[in-house]
């Protein structure tokens, strides 16, 4: 589990990262993810992110896009940027979710 710990805290700062270069492309309006809001692009980039470091400890879900890849024995369930809005309007009532789930568990 360490590996996994070190890889989400290096999704978790490569995205804050990627909020602080305030790029246009982070502000803009997307189509409705999965969940049911409009993703925004930082919603976007920080899924990819969060899926490129962690997708090699199992089956990942996010909020945005649903299943990314089909299910393994671990399941990972995301919200990439919880309060996106927020986020994007420099309020720090934002943060990143995660969670792990075994089947069986």
């Amino acid at each position: 589990m360490n590996g996994f710990v070190d890889s989400a805290v290096a999704a978790c700062l490569e995205v804050r990262k990627a909020i602080n270069e305030e790029s246009a492309t982070l502000f803009a309006s997307h189509e409705r993810g999965f969940g049911g809001d409009v993703s925004s692009g930082i919603d976007l980039r920080a899924e990819a992110i969060c899926y490129r470091h962690l997708s090699s400890y199992g089956s990942v879900f996010s909020e945005e896009a649903g299943w990314m890849d089909p299910k393994s024995a671990i399941n990972i369930i995301l919200d990439p940027i919880d309060g996106s809005d927020n986020c994007l309007s420099c309020c720090v009532q934002s943060c990143q979710r995660r969670s792990v789930r075994s089947h069986g568990e």
